[in-house]
C-alpha cells in the first residue's frame, strides 16, 4: 500500500499560549489507489495532500489573523516537503495553496 507522510514541525508561539516546546503532527495519505501517471489521478493525490496537509497545520478560526499566517507559512513548508518527497518516487505533482 503506497502512501506519503506528511509532517510538520509546528513551532509554539503567543498567539496559541502554549509553552515552547515545538509540537510534530503527521498524516499519511494513501495514493495506492492512484494513477499517479494520469492527470486525474495526479488531480485527486493534489486533492489528498491539501487535505492532509489542513489536518497536520491546524487551520484556524478565520478571525484569527496572526493564526492564520502561521496556518499559510505551515502550509507552504509541508506541500513543498511533499512534493519533494513525491518527486524522489518519481511522481510529479505542483500543489498551490
Amino acid at each position: 500500500m503506497k502512501s506519503i507522510a506528511i509532517a510538520a514541525a509546528v513551532a509554539a508561539s503567543s498567539v496559541f499560549a502554549i509553552s515552547a516546546a515545538a509540537q510534530e503532527s503527521q498524516v499519511s495519505v494513501r495514493y495506492g489507489d492512484l494513477d499517479t501517471a494520469s492527470p486525474a489521478g495526479i488531480e485527486r493525490l493534489g486533492a489528498r495532500i491539501d487535505a492532509g496537509a489542513d489536518a497536520v497545520c491546524g487551520r484556524p478560526d478565520v478571525r484569527d489573523v496572526n493564526a492564520n499566517v502561521e496556518f499559510k507559512a505551515c502550509k507552504q513548508a509541508v506541500l513543498a516537503s511533499t512534493v519533494e518527497q513525491l518527486a524522489s518516487k518519481g511522481i510529479q505533482v505542483q500543489l498551490g495553496d
